[in-house]
């Protein structure tokens, strides 16, 4: 299907009909490439524009628009199917149901291949909208929380990834911009649960120095305190205590146990931090030759 115009399509279903493609019904097995076309102004109660009841579609260059579901799908439908969106648009789409589900698109059991097509053709545009988002929900929830109580600090967590982790997974894949974060908050804490995690205590050391290095603020790395999510080997004393050190080696600004009542469940862990916290301040002794 090329170059056509779709539109003012209605199917309504009655009963056990269930109404569906106001402007196309695809079936089983069925296959359908539309190109530069566009499916406006239609409505049906399943899938307004389209209903794709485990076919394939493929969209190519082509704007589904206007399109109204009573149920659901206002601009599409998918059940079982394979849908894939190559430089297509869904706008003003509307899905009127009780639950109102996928106003452009309701996708059910199906398989949709937009984010193929994000990385290839915006994954620059997808990831700073992430960061974007993400970041001016942080700054709107401070701002609401400082309208009450202005002295209270405030310390935002973030994964425990560097900034070459995982090809750069932090920002590119988490949507989290430090440098952006740090600026807002009074400081960030990586939750380095390095035993849940499978490395060694010395990682929370240089997952510290890279997030100060690019938040451009005080760090304090989030440490486990008790076993979590592994059962394959025991998380001892001896590692915590080793886990404590790293967390407060410089460049870090302190150090948060999650979580407290294992400390005080546990006695020879609060002995632990008393240790490691004395040797960090403990005064240095002048050099008397």
């Amino acid at each position: 299907m090329k170059g056509l115009t779709l539109t003012h399509g209605q199917v309504l279903g009655y009963e056990h009909f269930e109404g569906s493609g106001g402007a196309i019904l695809v079936n089983i097995d069925a296959d359908l490439t539309v190109v530069d076309s566009i499916v406006a102004s239609n409505s049906a109660r399943l899938g307004g524009g389209i209903d794709n009841n485990a076919g394939s579609v493929t969209l190519s260059n082509s704007t589904l628009i206007g399109n109204s579901a009573s149920v659901d799908g206002g601009g599409l439908r998918n059940v079982s199917g394979m849908i894939t969106l190559d430089n297509s648009t869904l706008t003003g789409n509307a899905s009127m149901g009780y639950n109102g589900w996928g106003g452009g698109i309701c996708n059910v059991y199906g398989a949709i291949t937009m984010a193929a097509w994000i990385r290839a053709n915006a994954a620059d545009e997808w990831v700073r909208f992430k960061t974007e988002t993400i970041t001016s929900l942080a700054w709107e929830i401070m701002m609401a929380v400082r309208a009450v109580k202005t002295s209270i600090r405030i310390n935002l967590h973030t994964v425990p990834w560097r900034t070459d982790d995982f090809g750069g997974a932090i920002t590119r894949i988490a949507g989290q911009d430090r440098a952006a974060l740090g600026g807002l908050a009074d400081s960030l804490s990586p939750m380095c649960y390095s035993f849940m995690l499978h490395r060694a205590p010395k990682w929370i050391s240089s997952v510290v120095a890279d997030a100060a290095e690019v938040g451009n603020c005080p760090v304090l790395p989030s440490i486990q305190v008790a076993e979590h999510y592994r059962s394959d080997s025991s998380f001892d004393v001896k590692e915590f205590e080793a886990c404590v050190r790293a967390a407060l080696d410089p460049p870090s600004a302190g150090v948060v146990f999650w979580k407290w009542d294992h400390i005080a469940a546990d006695p020879a862990r609060a002995d632990a931090i008393r240790k490691v916290i004395r040797e960090v301040h403990r005064p240095s002794v002048p050099d008397s030759g």
